[in-house]
């Protein structure tokens, strides 16, 4: 993991493929193919999850719980099921909430942390998330599916629903290279969102350069129940975070600068310094611009010691 400005500072992927009416076998390898598509993401280690109506599956960046964080994860019982991609950075603390709470740990690892808060909440858990994720969840039980995106988007996910032989599945995944390298899913160009990229420079979703390949915004889930929701109903997304603005004419401008400088950065050193815990060596990507300066400082503070540092020099006239 690293305090990073440039993009996503864990990697992992997570994949899966489920039949919305939980009645089929997956097809058999479709799975294990979307693993081996992003394998690059996750090469310490794969798992794989296989049960009627869905096949689940992770590559595993070892960052926190090297020894024992191997995915899928389950509650006690295994009635909860997870694969998760990112990081909570308030693992420890949480961990003890849930243990006082008489919640057993069999790993030291934070994904344990995503079947123990759904069976406290269900899917009002992703409330009680700090962190960066992107998560699959099954409720054996009540064969209910969440699958769900940080509050940022650190975490990338994409995700299609595809008719095979007269059933509707879902499939999901941390790149759409996975959704491909399914067989089910074809790489066919959607001229609109095309033109979001050309016009925005950026793919802000749901849309995607994919005909039927969407992307789960951040701040958002999709809630389903297999064997009594539709194609329609299962891949809507639902909202459980969302930006705030003030209203017109209640605006703070900051009258009182300096308290709104010692707050900003109060609230950065915070976000830095709990960025900060893993079972690895934490390092940087160095931008020079201001943003990431600031934070590698405010680490190398927090640690008391110079983080590694990497930067990245583009050898081309114009370009470097």
């Amino acid at each position: 993991g690293s305090p990073n400005d440039e993009g996503p500072s864990l990697m992992c992927g997570i994949a899966g493929m489920i039949d919305l009416s939980g009645r089929r076998a997956t097809p058999h390898g479709a799975v294990a193919r979307m693993a081996k598509a992003i394998y690059h993401r996750g090469p310490d280690e794969d798992g794989f999850l296989t049960s009627t109506g869905l096949e689940l599956a992770n590559t595993r960046l070892s960052i926190v719980g090297l020894a024992d964080g191997k995915q899928p994860i389950s509650n006690e019982d295994q009635s909860v099921w997870t694969v998760f991609n990112g990081e909570f950075f308030d693992y420890r603390e949480k961990r003890a909430e849930l243990e006082a709470k008489g919640h057993r740990f069999r790993t030291t690892t934070d994904t344990e942390l995503i079947p123990h808060l759904w069976e406290d909440h269900r899917e009002k858990f992703l409330d009680h998330l700090k962190g960066q994720f992107a998560i699959c969840v099954w409720d054996k039980r009540t064969n209910e599916i969440t699958i769900a995106r940080d509050r940022s988007g650190i975490c990338p996910l994409f995700y299609a629903v595809r008719r095979i032989d007269d059933t509707d599945w879902l499939l999901f995944a941390s790149e759409m290279k996975a959704l491909f390298a399914s067989g089910f899913v074809e790489p066919k160009a959607d001229r609109r969102g095309l033109n979001h990229v050309f016009t925005f420079f950026a793919m802000p979703g749901p849309v995607t350069v994919f005909d039927g390949v969407k992307l789960l915004p951040p701040g958002k889930y999709l809630h389903f129940k297999l064997g009594s929701t539709t194609a329609a109903e299962a891949e809507r997304p639902r909202t459980y975070w969302h930006v705030t603005y003030p209203d017109r004419g209640a605006e703070d401008y900051g009258s009182d600068e300096a308290r709104v400088v010692s707050g900003f950065e109060d609230v950065l050193w915070r976000a830095v310094d709990k960025r900060l815990k893993a079972d690895v060596p934490v390092v940087s990507y160095l931008s020079g611009g201001v943003d990431s300066s600031l934070v590698v400082a405010m680490a190398n503070k927090a640690l008391g010691r110079p983080i590694p540092t990497f930067t990245i020099s583009v050898q081309g006239e114009g370009l470097n």
